[in-house]
């Protein structure tokens, strides 16, 4: 973003605070403006330091009884922080008009310099150097232009911030390849990339090996998708790429062995496993068995806008992990019944205090991106009820997390999440989860309360009085 435009957006977000103070702690107009704000500098091109000094005016410390106008004292007080961190962006964005505005020719190219990404998973790095070799022989790009964090030579720079430098880069590059595999499919963080880059309506596209189209869910699904193992294919791969970087390809024999080589390995790819053919089932004939299996208590990892159980391989920067409550769901077996697929499943939490019920939706689903999660026969997924806001073992300050990106819409939404209410902020409540079916058929809420596992807490036993379903 230019920086007369950039310190524009800013001087307009500083006005826009000044009507906050007054707003209730927990307004969602707070929220918003935080959310914006954090864009904007991102969008903007200001110092790491910046960005980090702005989110850690996100750390709050507060009792459980505290009331609503201490918590509102508090937030003004990170309010005051946040405007404080975007003055200091003007600043260092009037110095760089100072020193000279980058040229119209400079502006709106990569930040990195990145051309082409390949998103992938670490189990496919022979396959992603493979394809890396290809484009170099055909396309004629630089090791420099191109990113692939598994493969020597086009890994991130050492002692960069892995995360934000991969979420800049999945964004700034003219092209990236989204190489979907069955372990690929596995790993939140390539869902992460791909859902990220798909949500900002920019050039993507996803190469198949080992997977077939009718695989694939989410925005995925909504793609016209290229297989590695077809060689006709892998030929409209070169020339809609080399369109969208404006490079001319060669003849097709200074490159076919490279092509060759990448449609071989892609040949050797397991495929994923199948679904037996006793359990595939005519549309409209069986209805899904959605059951409620366990609630745990245990650490959530946050990877970018993914709420994950593990953390992968190939990530090795510190990640911020969190104290997390989250429900087990299956598409189980009904005795005497065919069960059916769930799909486009949406969850919601519903938090009873003193009798008057207050929803909460959607949730997030653990290791996806989008809100909602298909389930065929036999299927789990899980579900986060609510975070602890702070990274260490006191369980105080837990939040519900709401997830807004609904591949289903035409706009995806906010590309972060939401923290709500404070569950601790009323005692004796009462929670029930409602799982719906967005747009196709009726509601499911078929959990099953026997297995609930309560989670305590010494200030408050948050689901020893949970009331689910039935």
């Amino acid at each position: 973003m230019p920086p007369k435009k950039a310190i524009a957006i800013l001087n307009k977000l500083l006005v826009d605070a000044r009507i906050l103070p007054g707003e209730p702690w927990d307004s969602p107009t707070r929220s918003r403006w935080r959310d914006t704000a954090r864009g904007a500098l991102e969008q903007a091109v200001v110092s790491d330091s910046l960005l980090e000094s702005f989110d850690r005016t996100q750390g709050m410390a507060f009792n459980a009884d505290s009331t609503d106008e201490e918590m509102r004292k508090i937030m003004n007080a990170n309010l005051a922080e946040m405007t404080a961190v975007l003055q200091s962006a003007i600043d260092q964005l009037n110095w760089q008009l100072e020193d000279g505005e980058p040229s119209e020719k400079t502006i709106g190219l990569p930040r990195s310099g990145v051309s082409v990404f390949i998103s992938h998973s670490s189990k496919d790095a022979t396959l992603a150097e493979a394809l890396i070799d290809l484009l170099r022989s055909a396309l004629g790009l630089p090791a420099n232009e191109i990113r692939c964090s598994s493969v020597d030579g086009y890994r991130l720079p050492v002692g960069v911030n892995t995360e934000r430098k991969l979420r800049e880069e999945v964004n700034a590059a003219k092209v990236v390849i989204g190489l979907v595999t069955p372990s690929s499919l596995a790993s939140s963080y390539v869902m992460f990339e791909l859902g990220a880059r798909w949500g900002a309506s920019l050039f993507l596209a996803p190469l198949l090996a080992g997977v077939t189209p009718n695989e694939l869910s989410g925005p995925l699904a909504l793609l016209n998708v290229l297989s590695a193992d077809n060689e006709s294919q892998l030929h409209q791969l070169l020339e809609d790429v080399s369109t969208k970087l404006a490079v001319q390809l060669p003849n097709a024999a200074s490159y076919v062995r490279h092509l060759s080589a990448v449609k071989q390995l892609a040949m050797r790819q397991p495929a994923a496993p199948s679904v037996p053919a006793s359990q595939v089932e005519k549309p409209g004939q069986a209805q899904s068995n959605l059951v409620l299996t366990n609630v745990y208590l245990g650490t959530l990892y946050l990877l970018g806008d993914i709420w994950s159980r593990t953390v992968p391989d190939d990530i090795t920067a510190p990640v911020p992990k969190y104290q997390a409550i989250w429900a087990e769901i299956k598409n189980a077996a009904k005795e005497g019944e065919t069960v059916g697929p769930a799909n486009k499943i949406r969850a919601e939490l519903v938090i009873n205090y003193g009798g008057r019920d207050e929803e909460h939706t959607p949730l997030p689903w653990i290791d996806e991106y989008f809100n909602t999660v298909n389930l065929q026969f036999g299927d789990v997924r899980y579900v986060v009820l609510g975070v602890g806001r702070r990274t260490a073992h006191d369980l105080g300050d837990w939040r519900v997390v709401i997830n807004h990106r609904d591949f289903n819409d035409s706009s995806p939404g906010v590309s972060r999440m939401d923290y709500e209410r404070e569950l601790l902020q009323r005692p004796h409540a009462q929670l029930r989860l409602k799982l719906s079916q967005n747009s196709l058929g009726p509601s499911q809420t078929r959990p099953d309360s026997s297995s609930m596992r309560p989670a305590r807490n010494r200030r408050m036993q948050i689901l020893d009085q949970a009331r689910w379903p039935a």
